[in-house]
């Protein structure tokens, strides 16, 4: 597949190669394509109500450090790029971002992802109509099921309830 996915149009698609060329040089093809494919996928969730929080950029800095074990300058790059460059994620087919997690991850792993960004979606509290939109076309793109979206949905739904009691 190559992680440059950004084939639909081909301005944006240069556009992003690049950046991520030169904004992680050192990292290979495989590693690209990961981030890639995860910042296409926050940045969709993170910017569906039309808002890129410090609570949601907080939450994306714990977990990148966490899942791939990314020093601070490159979580902050990632960062960066996930808020300057989203309108040109919003633009790429959904099923072009999720292909990565389709092929690399198995089902349970990719219904972690949702999981996650369901979280991520509902880190102020509630998870908006265009943010549960965004997450049930994602959920198709990585080849789950309704009920995995029922089931993450019910899941973050627990946990903020539980906040609201606190």
């Amino acid at each position: 597949m190559g992680w440059k996915f950004f084939q639909n149009n081909e301005e944006v698609s240069q556009h992003l190669t690049n950046l991520f060329t030169q904004e992680f040089p050192e990292f290979e093809e495989i590693l690209l394509d990961h981030i890639a494919s995860l910042v296409g996928l926050m940045s969709r969730v993170a910017f569906a109500d039309s808002d890129f929080s410090t609570s949601e950029q907080d939450f994306i800095k714990k977990n990148l450090k966490v899942f791939f074990e990314l020093d601070e300058t490159v979580i902050n790059k990632i960062i960066d790029i996930t808020k300057t460059e989203y309108q040109n994620f919003l633009g790429i087919d959904n099923q072009l971002m999720t292909k990565f997690f389709k092929q690399h991850y198995s089902a349970e792993k990719r219904n972690q992802l949702l999981e996650f960004l369901f979280t991520l979606g509902a880190i102020d509290s509630r998870v908006d109509q265009s943010e549960s939109e965004e997450l049930r076309l994602i959920t198709q793109g990585l080849d789950l099921t309704p009920q995995h979206f029922l089931a993450a949905r019910a899941k973050v739904k627990e946990h903020i309830a539980a906040l609201k009691k606190n």
